[in-house]
């Protein structure tokens, strides 16, 4: 990469680790996503290197059929630490974030309806300098197989 006709060397690493199972006859699943990268700064003053992502992120669900009779729920966690987002427009700290997803379900022979809330708890978030914040979304829904 190029900066100020001169050559930066930049390093990026990272992997990802999941797990997919059943817990007392209830999916589960976690996973965690590491992500970083490396460049001299001091050599390459007007170099953004624009990675735009969180260094770790990690994801957990939990999911299950019949609980009673024929209701069931979902619940999924994600989170991510701040990061420093970097673009020829703009250049911002992105806070870290905490968001849970929820929903509950009755399933008929026929039907399925749902109830159920992306960002439960209503705190807003950014995912870039320039967007709007992410609030929450609540919805009932009706799945309908003749």
């Amino acid at each position: 990469i190029k900066s100020m006709k001169k050559e930066a060397i930049v390093t990026s690493k990272g992997f990802n680790i999941g797990l997919d199972t059943k817990i007392a006859g209830a999916d589960f699943g976690i996973s965690y996503t590491y992500s970083d990268f490396d460049f001299d700064q001091d050599q390459y003053p007007d170099f953004e290197a624009g990675f735009n992502t969180a260094k770790n992120r990690f994801k957990a669900s939990l999911a299950k059929e019949n609980v009673i009779g024929k209701f069931g729920y979902g619940i999924n966690w994600r989170y991510n630490d701040a990061y420093l987002w970097e673009a020829s427009f703009a250049d911002a700290m992105i806070p870290s974030r905490n968001i849970i997803d929820t929903q509950i379900q009755y399933t008929t022979s026929k039907s399925t309806f749902k109830i159920g809330a992306a960002n439960l708890t209503g705190v807003e978030y950014v995912s870039g300098p320039g967007t709007g914040t992410i609030g929450s979304t609540y919805f009932v829904g009706w799945t309908f197989n003749p």
